[in-house]
């Protein structure tokens, strides 16, 4: 999947052996040193010195030589095939990381997936096989079976990278570095849900390595993910942090303050054991779990404190890469604008310029899927660079059009969206954080004649999901929805939200709405939410670039296929349904001679005396009249 780093041959490692225990043992004279890949066998040199001397004492000791070079060779080539670990004989250290660094970078571009830790200790995730009540009775085969099964999912799809988290604020394997779950609870007798489900696990297998195996054998790329400062169950003792616990000038609102050298290298010391313990292509540090990482109290020195560490952190995957034969490549998920991070004591520009991170992730927290991020802002900071990097912009499995408003849980015709406005931006790729559950994509109800706890899935979309979003050719394939969201992350300052908006009669307002490359074909829709008291019959005058737009009838979503359905385990506090955000969705045709690629201005304002309240915008596409 990557290129090979330039490196000394194995056979030509071995060969620098012999010599030098032949040198050793029958004095230089006897075995010049010669350069390693140039000229004859040195052996066969010293096979000539001895014609001539054929004596039974001379042919027993050279005998005895050889034995021990045979041995030497067979130790060295067990080291070696084991990933070259301390005491092998080694060339690589000489080598400079810039041979590596600098090679072609492979983007892998399409769709990076995280798979959290609780996801991949959760029975609805990896499979039944998890069921508390199958768990503990489960052979290592069926468990094996089960991540195997898992990674297969992402398989045949626009998958490219598989992005593995491997802790909160413990570690989710068997870690010699690091406190697990578990470690202070041999018993499990304060673990519960998914942590107690991970100490089961590992007792059987490490799942980690399974499913970074089968990556490999069906060509996506394994990547683990650190949660650089996680702010989940910081008041339970069996799940926060030994260290943080045994070490509170490290504690920063009960999570991983990065302004202490300490905390630093407890972390270099788990990418170094995992960098040991897995072969994977990359390395991800999720510092949006959890923003700020530092107190701020000095944010210029905070910030050269975090550029040297993951300079550190670069260092082990230089070293990583001559012992794989590829390149390690380092990603960051970081807030969704360059200021948002910097606020944050993240030079993630800076970063990227000195060769430091391969892949950014802007991102946003939790609460929504920025619809806004910009990435051209993004590569005009970064600046030209001889550096090969990616952007990949992140969505959330929600999204939600400002700050305290409801969440609506994602679509496949919202991901495409996204995915088309990103890539047109200028976006190498797509990353999908928090989409472990497939249910969040299946549909359910009640069956007509049974008991309203049984249900039945009536749509399937997961697949589809897999299929269409990260690349924009399989995106304005298919109908796609285009939001107006707002920038969500750990800003300092002013961060104007463009919704919720007061409509004055005769005063147009005037949004933005990023939808790549327009439409030429199908159907344009406009749909504005309307959530006042008694703005619902007001009446407005919409235009998109300029053009008047020709109200239709009003949006109900309501799926013919499935009366009262609902997302399956889905939070009750999202929607999923619009009508759930807003009281009236307004429509109104959008021709599509008057749209344009990326950036459109949407103009709205009510007639009249009422004022009226927005609370959603997004446009609809449609490819064709006939969908």
């Amino acid at each position: 999947m990557f290129p090979k780093p330039h490196c000394v041959p194995r056979r030509y490692r071995l060969q620098q052996i012999s010599e030098n225990c032949q040198r050793a043992v029958w004095g230089v004279a006897a075995c010049p040193k010669r350069p390693m890949n140039v000229g004859p066998n040195p052996a066969s040199d010293y096979s000539r010195s001895l014609a001539g001397d054929f004596s039974l004492a001379r042919l027993t000791q050279v005998a005895a030589v050889f034995s021990l070079v045979l041995a030497l060779w067979a130790a060295t080539a067990t080291v070696l095939a084991a990933g070259g670990q301390a005491g092998a004989v080694s060339t690589e250290e000489s080598l400079p990381a810039r041979d590596i660094r600098t090679r072609s970078f492979d983007p892998q571009r399409g769709l990076y997936i995280n798979l959290p830790a609780d996801a991949l200790s959760n029975y609805e995730v990896v499979g039944s096989i998890l069921d508390k009540d199958k768990i503990e009775t489960a052979t290592v085969a069926e468990m094996e079976a089960a991540y195997r099964a898992l990674v297969d999912r992402f398989r045949d799809s626009n998958v490219s990278c598989l992005i593995l988290n491997v802790n909160y604020q413990r570690a989710c394997f068997d870690s010699k570095a690091w406190d697990s779950y578990g470690q202070d609870d041999p018993e499990l007798k304060h673990l519960t849900h998914w942590p107690r489900a991970n100490v089961l696990i590992r007792r059987k297998l490490d799942h980690y390595a399974v499913c970074v195996q089968r990556c490999h054998e069906v060509g996506l790329s394994p990547w683990v993910s650190l949660r650089m400062s996680d702010h989940h169950y910081t008041n339970d003792p069996y799940l926060r942090s030994l260290f943080l616990q045994a070490s509170p000038q490290c504690r920063l609102n009960g999570r991983f303050d990065f302004s202490k050298p300490k905390t630093q290298q407890h972390f270099l010391e788990l990418i170094k054991e995992l960098l040991g313990r897995y072969q994977v292509s990359g390395v991800e540090l999720d510092w949006m779990r959890t923003c700020p990482v530092t107190p701020r109290k000095d944010l210029k020195k905070d910030t050269q404190s975090l550029t040297e560490f993951v300079r550190k952190v670069h260092g082990l995957l230089d070293i990583a890469a001559k012992r794989h034969g590829h390149p390690v490549h380092l990603g960051v998920r970081v807030p969704s604008v360059p200021e948002h991070a910097r606020q944050n004591a993240l030079d993630v520009c800076d970063w990227v310029r000195q060769g430091l991170a391969d892949v950014v992730i802007p991102s946003s927290f939790f609460g929504t899927t920025d619809t806004d991020i910009p990435v051209r802002q993004w590569r005009e900071q970064i600046g030209p660079t001889q550096h090969q990097y990616v952007i990949a912009p992140a969505a959330e499995r929600v999204i939600c059009a400002f700050p305290d408003g409801r969440r609506l849980s994602q679509r496949l015709a919202i991901e495409c969206g996204f995915t088309a406005a990103m890539m047109h931006r200028g976006a190498d790729a797509i990353y999908l954080f928090n989409h472990h559950q497939y249910k969040t994509f299946q549909f359910v109800r009640p069956l007509p004649d049974g008991p309203s706890e049984e249900e039945v899935v009536v749509q399937e979309g997961y697949a589809d999901v897999l299929r269409h979003v990260g690349k924009i050719a399989t995106a304005i394939a298919v109908p796609r929805r285009h939001i107006v969201s707002y920038h969500e992350g750990p800003a300092f300052g002013p961060n104007p939200n463009a919704l919720p908006a007061r409509i004055q009669p005769e005063k147009p307002c005037v949004f933005t709405l990023a939808i790549g490359p327009a439409a030429k074909v199908g159907k344009a829709t406009l749909r504005i939410g309307l959530n006042g008291k008694s703005d619902l019959g007001v009446a407005l005058q919409v235009e998109v670039n300029g053009t008047a737009c020709k109200p239709i009838a009003d949006f109900h979503e309501n799926d013919p296929l499935a009366p009262g359905a609902r997302p399956k385990g889905g939070p009750q506090r999202l929607a999923w349904s619009l009508n759930h955000i807003a009281k009236r969705l307004r429509q109104f045709e959008v021709p599509l001679a008057a749209l344009r690629d990326g950036d459109n201005t949407i103009s709205i304002q009510s007639r009249g005396r009422v004022t009226a309240r927005v609370v959603w915008i997004e446009m609809y596409f449609e490819p064709s009249t006939g969908t």
